[in-house]
Order: structure tokens, then sequence, then C-alpha cells
């Protein structure tokens, strides 16, 4: 029980370093929303980091990190069509960035 408190805590206060982040005044409204999503995602909500993830895919249709979070979200909510779907989209947008395509190679390797 007292390592899962500890873990607890240290979510919280990861997710508040999180919100702060993202409460910078002079930051871009998709950096906003990508702060509070991982502070969201930090304490494990993750329907509400899908619905900030989306809300910012309103403001940046085409921001490969959105789709790459999505995945990861869609994976932790156990939505595997989706999770493909979301990894492939952010691979496309960004072809030279690794994360997604290293997301997409382990869903094949979990196969």
């Amino acid at each position: 029980m007292r390592c899962k408190t500890a873990r607890s805590s240290q979510r919280n206060r990861n997710a508040l370093i999180r919100f702060e982040q993202a409460a910078d005044p002079g930051a871009e409204r998709v950096s906003v929303i990508l702060g509070q999503n991982a502070a969201v995602s930090t304490v494990l909500e993750w329907s509400q980091a899908a619905s900030l993830a989306r809300e910012a895919l309103e403001a940046a249709p085409d921001h490969a990190r959105l789709y790459n979070d999505l995945g990861g979200i869609a994976r932790e909510m156990g939505d595997p069509e989706a999770v493909h779907q979301y990894f492939e989209q952010a691979a496309s947008l960004a072809p030279d960035w690794d994360p997604p395509r290293q997301n997409l190679a382990d869903l094949q390797s979990w196969q």
C-alpha cells in the first residue's frame, strides 16, 4: 500500500509540473493542450487525455505528435483499431520522426 501511495504522489507531482508548463502565457494553443494532455495522462485519466488531444487536432490537424499521443491513449484504453490508425497517421505526417514508426513496430511484435 505504501508503494502504491508513493507512486500516486509522484504522478500527482508530475501532473502539477505538466499543468504549470501548459500555463505559460506565451505558449501556443496546441502546446497548452499538449501540456494538459500530458498532465492528465500522468494521472491515468485516459478519456480526458483523448478529449484534449482531439480538441488540439481541431487547431492543428497535421500535428504528428497529437496522433502519436492519441495512439498511446487508445492503447491504454484497449482500442487496437484506433491505436493502429493513429500511429499510421502520425508516421505519415512525420516520416522522419521515429516514435510513431517505433510504436507501429511494437504493435506488430505484440500481435
